[in-house]
């Protein structure tokens, strides 16, 4: 125990933590680890597992399940092995699979306050307004990353001012957040009609150097990576944002620099896949931002790339978190206990999540015709060797495995009734070995390969929803926890089905209108991509026939009743005209012999609506950013 104590005072003096704080923290953990072992099983992995790190922190259990200290006769070294799972990909693998609900997704655009739910014809090449918003955010990007390669910055080293107005001292105003003055002074640039400044940091020629390594980390990946920004762009952000909170409850007087607006081309900008409704059930489906800077130890997350042919490409990061706290905003959310993921957790993701669907019609989680993996309205294209036929029966098996253990009961007995024990845990059943196999499987490492956002089809609505297909397996059981996968041959059946309804609703819309009058009412195709719900309309509709089959004058019937009352209401009417009745005569001969307008074929109202809305997406294009912010 002493010795453990003397541990935690070092620790706390040689990593500049509180020694207060480090010993209530392990009081937690030791009153957490000693309810979780007396729930544990005798002879549990999961029980030796927790009594090696009480173990560890200066205690021991005795016979009566109690704390007490650890004798001279009964100490052995402590071993990290015995207690931690040392692998922290296989440690994220598991935090996907328990927090798959809470799932995020990182790009570098900006996340509009709506879904678009502009409809469009299948086969159209028309882009929606916010694929056009979109893709002008990108090529802003571009700009400031081109200006960075002009004055020979370091995308990974350089700052962008965006309102240079803002402080009159940039270098200062960098010297005093961050420590350390830059060597260069800021260059003022021009690009696409706005106006910016270009700042290059310095201090990192030995950068590895300010870091202090952890004993118990040594194979983590460090904090030094060409892929990431340095821990000075989030100093800058966590000021700038902690200024404004300033500005807004009292006047910010007295300080040296207020909030500067920082930017760069490679922060990722986070949402949150979770269909959210506003309070008007007409208007479209909101989306949420998330922000990571508060009460998360990931901060800000930048992904640098260089570019490709002078062009950036749309990368997207995932990450999940244990908790998600609203605001006053719909659309802007504060996660807690962030973890940020491989493109091959999802694997974990699809093991545990629900496959419900949101009254627009879009799915949780599924497979598009062109391979791609959809999570509601984003689309996102996968590295190679995340999911295909083999990964994905192991993901069945998984999800099998877990929603066995779920279907545990209480073993019973005539004469006592319910019989008390310890419940299975997971870590000691079936459902770890498949997920160490699952985990095997998939790539989960930081070998720098990403996925991609779609062009095809990412927040494209309603071409995804018409596009994807339903991962569930045929509904024939009760419990909807964990619903079982359909197998990879359904899923290529329905990718067929689905290829054949857009190949015909193509083919009709080519195909020339006959002459003559065109048929009244809307022409409506649905898509039934679970056969058990289509099995349930086609039984509906069989005895509906066979009721009006068996009493054939219950239609006539009812048409009889329906027109006397039309008769009877018409016969009112002309009883309460008593006025003018030949001025009213005159003019229904006039009207009588008049030809009708002939209704525009349909053919040209299609005609013209796709003219109108081509003219203004033209017109968007033409349109600067900021216009088109505005606009």
């Amino acid at each position: 125990f002493w010795a453990r104590r003397k541990h935690t005072a070092d620790f706390s003096w040689h990593y500049s933590l509180s020694k207060g704080r480090m010993e209530h923290v392990v009081s937690h953990v030791v009153d957490l680890s000693l309810r979780t072992y007396r729930a544990t099983g005798a002879g549990s992995r999961a029980q030796s597992s927790l009594q090696e790190l009480i173990r560890g922190l200066g205690y021991i259990v005795n016979k009566r399940g109690d704390l007490s200290g650890i004798e001279w006769k009964q100490w052995r070294v402590f071993k990290r092995e015995d207690a931690f799972q040392t692998d922290t990909a296989y440690l994220k693998s598991l935090l996907a699979a328990a927090f798959s609900d809470h799932l995020f997704l990182g790009s570098y655009s900006l996340i509009p306050r709506e879904m678009d739910m502009t409809p469009l014809p299948v086969g159209s090449q028309i882009r929606p307004a916010q694929a056009i918003l979109a893709e002008k955010q990108t090529e802003r990007l571009e700009r400031h990353q081109r200006a960075m390669e002009k004055l020979n910055c370091k995308p990974r080293e350089t700052l962008i001012l965006l309102s240079t107005g803002e402080t009159k001292d940039p270098q200062g105003y960098v010297e005093f957040v961050c420590g350390q003055r830059p060597r260069r002074e800021p260059v003022k640039c021009t690009e696409g009609g706005e106006e910016f400044s270009v700042l290059q940091l310095s201090g990192f020629e030995n950068e590895s150097a300010r870091w202090q390594p952890l004993k118990s980390r040594r194979s983590a990946p460090e904090l030094v990576s060409p892929l990431r920004l340095p821990a000075e762009f989030n100093l800058l952000s966590q000021y700038e944002k902690n200024m404004r909170d300033l500005q807004r409850n009292r006047p910010s007087h007295g300080w040296s620099h207020g909030a500067v607006n920082i930017h760069h081309p490679h922060f990722l900008r986070w949402e949150w896949l979770e269909p959210i409704y506003g309070t008007n059930p007409k208007s479209p489906p909101l989306r949420c931002e998330a922000n990571f800077e508060r009460k998360n130890a990931v901060g800000l997350i930048g992904y640098v790339q260089p570019l490709e042919k002078d062009k950036l490409k749309r990368v997207a990061c995932f990450a999940v978190s244990a908790n998600v706290r609203g605001s006053e905003a719909a659309g802007r959310s504060y996660p807690e206990g962030v973890t940020c993921l491989a493109p091959g957790h999802i694997a974990f993701i699809l093991a545990t999540s629900q496959l419900d669907e949101s009254k627009h019609g879009l799915r949780r989680f599924g497979f598009t015709t062109a391979g791609s993996f959809a999570a509601l309205h984003r689309c996102v294209d996968l590295p190679p060797g995340c999911i295909d036929k083999s990964r994905w029966a192991k993901i069945q098996a998984l999800r099998e495995a877990l929603r066995t253990e779920l279907q545990w009961q209480v073993p019973t007995t005539k004469q006592t009734g319910p019989w008390r024990t310890e419940a299975p845990l997971l870590y000691d059943s079936d459902v770890m070995r498949r997920a160490w196999e699952l985990f095997k499987a998939v790539p989960t490492g930081e070998d720098g390969s990403q996925a991609h956002l779609s062009d095809e089809f990412d927040a494209i609505l309603p071409k995804l929803a018409h596009a994807t297909v339903d991962l569930q397996a045929a509904a024939g059981d009760i419990i909807q926890a964990l619903a079982p996968l359909a197998d990879w041959p359904t899923l290529v059946s329905r990718r067929s089905l689905v290829l054949e309804v857009q190949e015909r609703q193509k083919s009709l819309r080519e195909k020339p209108l006959p002459e003559g009058p065109l048929p009244v009412g809307p022409v409506r195709v649905r898509l039934q991509e679970n056969p058990a719900s289509s099995s349930r309309s086609h039984d509906f509709e069989g005895t509906h026939q066979e009721r009006d089959r068996r009493r054939p004058d219950a239609a006539d019937r009812r048409r009889s009743a329906s027109r006397l009352r039309r008769r009877s209401r018409s016969r009112d009417r002309r009883r309460s005209r008593s006025r003018s009745r030949g001025r009213r005569d005159a003019h229904r001969r006039v009207s009588r012999d008049r030809p009708p307008p002939k209704p525009p074929p349909k053919r040209e109202q299609e005609k013209a609506r796709e003219k109108e809305r081509a003219d203004k997406i033209n017109k968007m294009k033409n349109l600067k950013f900021f216009d088109l912010l505005k606009e």
